[in-house]
C-alpha cells in the first residue's frame, strides 16, 4: 500500500515498477490458494489486478 501514493503522485518508473511487481505477486498468492476451479470472486481479483497493471504500464498482461 506504501507504493500507491509514490505512482500517484511521483513520475517514478522505480514504483511503477515496484506496484506491477507486487500486483503479479499478490496475483500468484490468490491463484494459489484459491480452489480449482477458480471461483468467481477469485477470477473477479485477478483481473481486477491484470486491468491495473495494464494502466500502470504498457498494456502488457500477464495471465495465471
Amino acid at each position: 500500500m506504501s507504493l500507491l501514493p509514490k505512482v500517484l503522485a511521483e513520475d517514478s518508473v522505480d514504483a511503477v515498477h515496484d506496484l506491477r511487481v507486487w500486483s503479479r505477486r499478490l496475483q500468484q498468492v490468490v491463484s494459489t490458494l484459491s480452489a480449482n476451479p477458480l471461483p468467481s470472486e477469485t477470477r473477479t481479483m485477478v483481473r481486477a489486478l491484470q486491468r491495473a497493471r495494464e494502466h500502470l504500464g504498457d498494456g502488457a498482461t500477464v495471465t495465471c
